[in-house]
């Protein structure tokens, strides 16, 4: 009886040997990464206004009653709140020779307000703001920075307030919103500090202001001025007392620093209106 057993078991070893061995199983072939197709910059006609600006001025302006005509609707049109057609109408009389100041301000504001061709827009506001002479009334020119720095649009913002100051009709908001655009443009720290000053001198009641000027002063190595008016502010503000606390350690910090600084040429401050 166990050897009938065992040669079963002898037999069944060797049966399970000579089975065939599993079929290999294909595996899933891996799904290549395929790259976006890159899509040329568009030229010529089919540039695109979001992108790329204008090109160079070529063709005529239109005659002087046809101009005022076109301007007038157009900017009618973009009251209505009808942008599409707005532009349409003003490109007319836009990026002509010689140039409609007033229409290339109109078309750029009403492209920013509708949020279209917004490469163009910058072009056009940057040219009527930086156009000379200045010819535009006052509140074109405030229209243009507001809408300038809402864009971050800083030189031009600039350009349109820097009008507004040349002619001394700037507010004291103006000249603050001047100080923030020349601040955010390299080179020009001294510029916004004075804008600064400026705008305290016809509202002296803005304290805030006179901190914004500390500060850039500080920045730029004027030292001994700094500290001078983080003092002159604490005096007529009211901060926090840990606002207070940060601004004492700061002027401590400034009169040390100006221990070691060359003596400043004087500079006359300006005179608070009223």
């Amino acid at each position: 009886m166990a050897a009938r057993l065992e040669l079963a078991l002898v037999v069944s070893v060797l049966a399970a040997c000579r089975s065939d061995p599993p079929e290999p199983k294909k595996v899933a072939e891996i799904e290549p990464v395929v790259k976006p197709k890159v899509r040329p910059k568009r030229q010529g006609p089919f540039a695109n206004p979001n992108v790329d600006p204008p090109g160079p001025r070529a063709e005529t302006q239109l005659p002087a009653k046809e101009l005022e005509t076109t301007i007038a609707r157009g900017v009618a049109l973009a009251a209505e709140g009808r942008e599409t057609v707005a532009i349409q109408t003003l490109r007319k009389c836009a990026n002509r020779i010689p140039q409609s100041v007033r229409c290339e301000a109109e078309i750029g504001l009403t492209m920013f307000a509708a949020n279209q061709h917004l490469a163009h827009a910058r072009y056009y506001l940057a040219e009527a703001a930086t156009a000379a002479p200045a010819e535009l009334e006052d509140g074109l020119y405030r229209r243009m920075g507001d809408t300038a720095m809402s864009k971050s649009q800083h030189e031009t913002a600039a350009a349109a307030y820097g009008v507004l100051m040349a002619r001394e009709t700037a507010t004291a908001d103006d000249l603050e919103q001047l100080a923030a655009a020349l601040q955010a443009t390299r080179g020009r720290r001294d510029e916004a500090a004075d804008a600064y000053a400026r705008a305290y001198a016809l509202d002296p009641t803005r304290h805030e202001l006179l901190r914004k000027r500390a500060t850039l002063l500080g920045q730029g190595g004027e030292h001994a001025r700094a500290a001078d008016l983080f003092e002159a502010y604490l005096e007529q503000a009211t901060p926090e007392e840990k606002v207070r606390t940060a601004l004492e350690q700061r002027i401590a910090m400034l009169r040390e620093q100006a221990k070691s600084d060359p003596k400043p040429e004087s500079k006359p401050e300006p005179t608070p209106k009223g």
